[in-house]
């Protein structure tokens, strides 16, 4: 059913994998952060797949460790899509059974005051993540 929507925007959460392919800039990604050694780094940002490996592989015994994507990070990015003139937005998440990351997207979205944020659990991770984000990102283009 198509509505009088106005302007959408997709985000993705970085577990998705999308930073590893071509996008759209205004495809937003919301991501991880990985711990290592006592040292914090924003994924695919900071630090990339293959270091994160080859740091592992080189430091067996290094403590590491991931932590989701904070409801404050989520909410400053749903508000500067919303200043940019989204009025809707649709995230998609990694398995709120793998992550608090879908129930810190919930949260933030309660917390925004001007926009409307729908929040999708993939239910899954990476390709599942990565397709159904560009595929709603097409879709939005197409006024669907």
């Amino acid at each position: 059913k198509e509505t009088n929507m106005g302007k959408i925007g997709i985000a993705v959460c970085g577990n998705s994998g999308i930073d590893y392919l071509k996008h759209e800039k205004d495809l937003r990604v919301f991501r991880s952060h990985l711990l290592l050694d006592g040292k914090e780094y924003e994924d695919f940002v900071d630090i990339n797949a293959d270091d994160f490996y080859k740091t592992l592989v080189d430091n067996p015994d290094i403590p590491a460790s991931t932590a989701q994507t904070s409801t404050g990070a989520l909410l400053e990015m749903y508000e500067a899509m919303v200043a940019e003139g989204f009025d809707d937005i649709i995230a998609i998440t990694i398995s709120q059974k793998l992550s608090g990351t879908y129930q810190n997207a919930v949260l933030a979205a309660k917390m925004l005051e001007k926009g409307r944020v729908t929040v999708y659990d993939s239910q899954l991770l990476t390709y599942v993540e990565e397709k159904m984000a560009l595929e709603a990102y097409r879709m939005s283009k197409g006024g669907k």
